[in-house]
């Protein structure tokens, strides 16, 4: 007599390297709770450092995009 198969949920996709990620998603759920607290304090230097990592993103994209 064989034993039933226990239902098991299959895994989730995992994403791979060129599947594209929503940079929106992935910088607010990193970057809130970093500058939640200063932009309380200073709202300014938030702004900066948040369009310094978008400038610093956009180049990485476009350097891994010129090596394809």
């Amino acid at each position: 007599m064989t034993r039933p198969l226990s239902p098991v949920a299959p895994r989730p996709a995992r994403q791979g390297p060129h599947d594209p990620v929503a940079w929106e998603d992935v910088r607010w759920a990193l970057l809130t709770p970093v500058l939640g607290p200063l932009a309380d304090r200073s709202p300014d230097v938030a702004i900066a450092l948040l369009g310094a990592v978008d400038e610093a993103v956009a180049a990485g994209r476009a350097q891994w995009r010129r090596r394809r």
